[in-house]
C-alpha cells in the first residue's frame, strides 16, 4: 500500500525534509512508500487539486493525511501555489504590480466566508466518499480551523479520522499505528 500527503507546509516543509517528519515517521511504521504532494504556503484548494488529481490511483488499504490550511489562503497561480495570501506579497516573490492589484482586489470584493466554509464541507464530503469507496485509512488534521471546530468533526464525517492537532505536535496520542490498519 502506499502513504499519500496531501496539504501545505505541515504536510511537507520542503524537497528533503528531515527523517522526523511526521508523514516519513508514518511511511516508515506502515513501511510503505510515501507520496507527498504537500506544498509549504499552499492554500486549500491547491491540497482539493492535488487530492482530486490523485484520487484514481488510490487503492483499498491506502493510507491518505491530509493537513487543512488558513481558508483565507486561495490558489492564485497555478505556477505559483506558495502565493496563496494576500500576506505572501511581501515585495520579494515574483508578482507583477497587476496581478497583486488583482489579488489585493480579490480579498477587497470577492473572498466570502461562507463560500469558503462551504468549499472546505463540500472537499471534506468527497474525501469520506472516496475514502469509503476505495476503502482507504484517511486522517484530516484540523490545522489552523479551530473557528469552525465544530463543522469538521468524525460524528459528521465517520469515515474518516479527525485529528485535532498539526505535524508538530501530539499526534502520536492522537493516532497510532493500530487506528492506520
Amino acid at each position: 500500500n502506499m502513504l499519500y500527503v496531501f496539504g501545505d507546509s505541515f504536510a511537507k516543509m520542503n524537497d528533503n525534509p528531515p527523517e522526523w517528519v511526521y508523514p516519513t515517521l508514518v511511511a516508515k511504521l506502515l513501511n510503505t512508500e510515501e507520496k507527498n504532494f504537500g506544498f509549504p504556503s499552499s492554500s486549500l484548494a491547491y491540497t482539493f487539486d492535488k487530492f482530486e488529481e490523485q484520487r484514481n490511483n488510490f487503492v483499498e488499504g491506502d493510507v491518505v493525511i491530509i493537513t487543512l490550511t488558513l481558508r483565507e489562503k486561495t490558489y492564485f497561480f497555478h505556477d505559483r501555489p506558495w502565493l496563496s495570501h494576500l500576506w505572501s506579497f511581501d515585495g520579494t516573490a515574483p508578482y507583477t504590480k497587476e496581478e497583486h492589484d488583482l489579488i489585493k482586489l480579490y480579498f477587497e470584493h470577492n473572498k466570502n466566508e461562507k463560500n469558503s466554509v462551504n468549499n472546505l464541507i463540500n472537499f471534506l464530503h468527497s474525501v469520506q466518499d472516496i475514502t469509503q469507496r476505495k476503502k482507504l485509512k484517511t486522517v484530516v488534521f484540523k490545522t489552523f480551523l479551530s473557528d469552525i471546530d465544530n463543522l469538521i468533526t468524525n460524528e459528521r464525517y465517520p469515515d474518516l479520522l479527525i485529528a485535532n492537532g498539526c505535524f508538530w505536535s501530539g499526534m502520536k496520542g492522537e493516532i497510532s499505528q493500530e487506528s492506520l490498519k
